[in-house]
C-alpha cells in the first residue's frame, strides 16, 4: 500500500495561490494527501471558507488551519515567514491583523500601479484585482502575473528581480510586523510559529534570534532546500529541540515558486509531534 503524504504548506485563492480552498482540498485527495496545511499569506480566509462549505474538508483528509505571516527579523534586518499551525482562524486578533494588512495591501497596491504607469507598463488596478485572489488579498505577485502575461517580464523570478524588487520601476515598501510581534499574534490565535523556509530567506544567522523570540519549530523540508540544507536545519532543529515541519509551498500547477502538492512530504512522526505540541493529541 503506497503512503499517504502529509503537506503542510499550501496556498489558495484567499492569498496568492491559484485554486480556491475548495479546489485545493479536491487536488489533495487526488494526489492521495493525509494531511495538508492551509497556510495562505497573511490571511486564514481560505480555511474559514473551508469551514463555512456545506460539506467540510472530505472524512479522509485532515486539514490544518495555518497561516503564513509576512515578517522581519531585526538581526540583519531580513525578511521572515513566520509559519502558524493549528491556529483559530476566528480569534479576535487574527480578524483585527487581516483587517489591516487589506487596508497596507490595497494601498500599496495602488502606489505600485501609479509608479508603474508612471514608468510607461501599461497596466490597471482593475487587470491586477482580476487575477485569482486579486480581490482578496491583492500583493505584488498579482501585479507580476499581469506583467508577465503582457509581456513585460518572462517569468515570476524576472519581474521581482527588475520591476518589483529594490531597484526596479514598481518597488513599495509594505510595513511588517517584526517576527516576536508575529509570533505573538500566531500564539493569540491559538498556534505555533514556525520559521518558514529559512534558506530560501538566507536566515541561517537570524535562527538562534528567532529561537529566542519565540519560533517553536523550522520548516526543515521545502523545495529550495537541497539534501545539505535539509540535514543542516534537521540537526539545528535537534540542537535547538524544535519542532521540524516541511510541505511544497504549492501554488498551483505549472507555477515555480513552490512545488508539486505532496512533493516534498513530511514524516508522520513530526506531524503528531506538531499536534502534540499544540494540544491536539
Amino acid at each position: 500500500m503506497t503512503e499517504r503524504l502529509i503537506d503542510l504548506h499550501a496556498h489558495t485563492t484567499a492569498s496568492d495561490g491559484l485554486l480556491t480552498p475548495s479546489a485545493l482540498v479536491a487536488r489533495a485527495v487526488d494526489v492521495g494527501l493525509a494531511a495538508i496545511a492551509v497556510t495562505d499569506h497573511d490571511t486564514a480566509a481560505g480555511v474559514r471558507e473551508l469551514r463555512a462549505g456545506p460539506e467540510g474538508p472530505p472524512a479522509d483528509l485532515e486539514v490544518i488551519a495555518g497561516i503564513e505571516i509576512s515578517a522581519y527579523v531585526d538581526v540583519g534586518d531580513r525578511d521572515l515567514h513566520a509559519l502558524g499551525y493549528f491556529i483559530d482562524p476566528f480569534a479576535p486578533a487574527l480578524l483585527r491583523y487581516e483587517e489591516e494588512r487589506r487596508a497596507l495591501r490595497t494601498a500599496r497596491l495602488h502606489a505600485i500601479i501609479a509608479l508603474l504607469r508612471a514608468a510607461s507598463i501599461d497596466i490597471t488596478v482593475d487587470e491586477v484585482l482580476a487575477q485569482p485572489g486579486g480581490d482578496s488579498a491583492p500583493g505584488r505577485p498579482h501585479i507580476a502575473r499581469v506583467l508577465i502575461a503582457k509581456g513585460y517580464a518572462s517569468s515570476m523570478s524576472d519581474v521581482f528581480k527588475r520591476v518589483l524588487g529594490k531597484g526596479g520601476p514598481g518597488y513599495v515598501p509594505i510595513e511588517k510586523p517584526e517576527a516576536a510581534e508575529a509570533v505573538r499574534l500566531i500564539r493569540e490565535s491559538g498556534g505555533l510559529a514556525v520559521i518558514a523556509h529559512p534558506g530560501l530567506d538566507d536566515l541561517d544567522l537570524a535562527l538562534d534570534a528567532l529561537v529566542e523570540k519565540g519560533m517553536s519549530g523550522i520548516e526543515v523540508f521545502h523545495p529550495d532546500h537541497d539534501a545539505a540544507a535539509r540535514e543542516r536545519y534537521h540537526a539545528y532543529a535537534r540542537r535547538r529541540g524544535l519542532l521540524v515541519t516541511g510541505g511544497s509551498d504549492y501554488h498551483g500547477d505549472g507555477r515555480k515558486d513552490g512545488g508539486a502538492l505532496g512533493g516534498t512530504p513530511l514524516a508522520p512522526e513530526h506531524l503528531e509531534a506538531l499536534r502534540r505540541a499544540a494540544g491536539r493529541a
